[in-house]
């Protein structure tokens, strides 16, 4: 895991997303990110060829939703993001694409949640596929998104 700030970002490596997005937003702003993780959703956004709207990166151990946690998820380890559906009929397209290299994915009404844990790495048990109930909304628009 590696720390990021605005003025560290990689956008030539990463162009297609930005700190922002990706930070932490309890309010704290910090940004932890497995290199891998964020390589590998550079390249789906890539052969997909359309925009990932990621509606929560990292978080911290004080964020809201890790704070009701026993143990921390995916998302603190930096190999989590959540991405909002995309438009147009790509859906079908983006959970194949995603299928092939997440071993966490979630599904959501409103996003998906796909990670990069690989059985030992933490007490996440993987590969996983699990469903959000209908009233599970966690989605936030990024205000500072790239596509």
């Amino acid at each position: 895991m590696k720390e990021f700030t605005a003025d560290t970002w990689p956008s030539d490596q990463l162009p297609n997303f930005s700190f922002y997005e990706m930070r932490c937003k309890c309010g704290c702003g910090t940004c932890f990110l497995d290199d891998e993780f964020m390589e590998m959703l550079q390249e789906v956004r890539n052969d997909l060829g359309c925009p990932l709207v990621v509606t929560s990166g990292y978080r911290c151990k004080n964020h809201p939703i890790e704070k009701k946690k026993v143990t921390p998820g995916a998302h603190s380890f930096g190999q989590a993001a959540d991405i909002k559906w995309p438009s147009g009929g790509r859906d079908r397209k983006f959970l194949m694409e995603l299928v092939t290299w997440a071993p966490g994915i979630g599904v959501s009404q409103s996003f998906l949640h796909i990670d990069t844990i690989y059985e030992g790495d933490t007490h996440l048990s993987r590969p996983a596929f699990w469903i959000y109930p209908p009233s599970f909304q966690s989605y936030v628009p990024s205000e500072d998104r790239r596509e």
